[in-house]
């Protein structure tokens, strides 16, 4: 897999002093801002309280972008962006993410 622009934007933040602060301010799921009523379905509540993300939304693009903990206690960052589709991808962005937090998937 290539590496998004968006999911090293993450990265880089999470290495920088002056820049942390703006990942620890992102949504929580089912709890704050963007996202505080989604991740609240069966297929999505694994993410709830854990996934941390910037949403974004057009006419014909949707994207949820940031970070979560993993089950094995890693990091998974991601950039999940649908082209072509509004917003009732949501879901699916948000059952992608919520997959993250239960993996089992450190390096």
């Amino acid at each position: 897999l290539s590496e998004s622009p968006l999911a090293q934007l993450v990265v880089t933040a999470a290495g920088r002093d002056d820049l942390r602060s703006a990942l620890i301010g992102l949504p929580v799921a089912g709890v704050t801002g963007s996202l505080d009523d989604r991740f609240l379905d069966a297929e999505s509540g694994l993410g709830a309280g854990l996934v941390r993300a910037k949403t974004g939304t057009l006419d014909t693009a949707s994207a949820l972008v940031g970070y979560t903990p993993t089950a094995d206690g890693g990091m998974a960052v991601f950039a999940l962006v649908g082209n072509g589709v509004g917003a009732e991808v949501r879901p699916y962005l948000d059952q992608l993410a919520a997959s993250l937090s239960g993996c089992a998937c450190a390096q």
